[in-house]
């Protein structure tokens, strides 16, 4: 039976930075309203965005779960002042496996998960075998031996490259070739001696550094193996920002 009143969060930042919430200064029980008209206090809920300005494994899962100890202080300061907290509930794909494990959590919101990407591979969450989403890109130009252009520029790519990786995207079997710069709809690659070269009209795939603005940028969603198209999704949230 659906309940009358909707479920809510209070959305808790754990981070490091200037706007923490550190257990010494846990919101006062006394002050959270737990219900009004139509609501219904049901948990916390965290984002530990400052995970990503990281690249040490050790480091990446240290933070987290400090930021995990955090959330489960502030859930007890608030049962102990009989407040009842049903979930805590937090995100961030690079430390889904150590949240999974903290005691405290009891829900995990991890988004980048599903496909990983070049960033949760800076931050030794996936491997390069375990990204599973590719934007397919076209070669449409050779001018010299140590350059190279395809024809998906920012539109289709992620602007932001993840610290220690140089470049807008890892190319799978050109893998030392870098892609230096982007225009609107094209890439420009840089390509060091020695390196497998390119040809034009060669088909490469691109792992995009960061997957969710790639997704929201394409109409579809074409799932493959091996050498067949198994299913077309489409995106159906495309361009739903409001």
């Amino acid at each position: 039976m659906a309940s009358p009143s909707t479920p809510w969060w209070r959305s808790t930042t754990a981070t490091t930075g200037a706007a923490s919430l550190r257990s010494t200064r846990s919101p006062s029980p006394g002050r959270w309203r737990t219900s009004s008209q139509g609501l219904r206090f049901v948990g916390i809920l965290a984002y530990e965005g400052q995970i990503y300005d990281l690249t040490d494994r050790r480091a990446v899962l240290d933070a987290a779960r400090r930021s995990y100890d955090v959330m489960g202080g502030v859930a007890e300061r608030l049962r102990g002042a009989g407040i009842p907290v049903e979930r805590v509930s937090v995100g961030a794909s690079a430390t889904a496996r150590a949240a999974a494990d903290h005691p405290a959590v009891t829900e995990l919101r991890p988004g980048s998960y599903i496909f990983q990407d070049r960033y949760q591979v800076s931050m030794g969450a996936a491997s390069v075998e375990e990204c599973a989403l590719c934007v397919l890109a076209t070669v449409v130009s050779v001018p010299a031996a140590d350059r190279a252009i395809i024809d998906v520029g920012s539109k289709g790519l992620s602007w932001s490259p993840p610290l220690g990786a140089g470049g807008y995207g890892l190319i799978l079997g050109h893998e030392e070739a870098t892609i230096a710069r982007l225009a609107d709809e094209h890439g420009i690659l840089s390509v060091p001696e020695g390196a497998r070269p390119f040809s034009i009209g060669e088909r490469v795939r691109v792992i995009p550094n960061s997957h969710p603005p790639v997704v929201n940028a394409f109409s579809e969603l074409i799932g493959y193996r091996g050498d067949r198209i198994d299913v077309v999704w489409p995106i159906a949230a495309r361009g739903r920002m409001q």
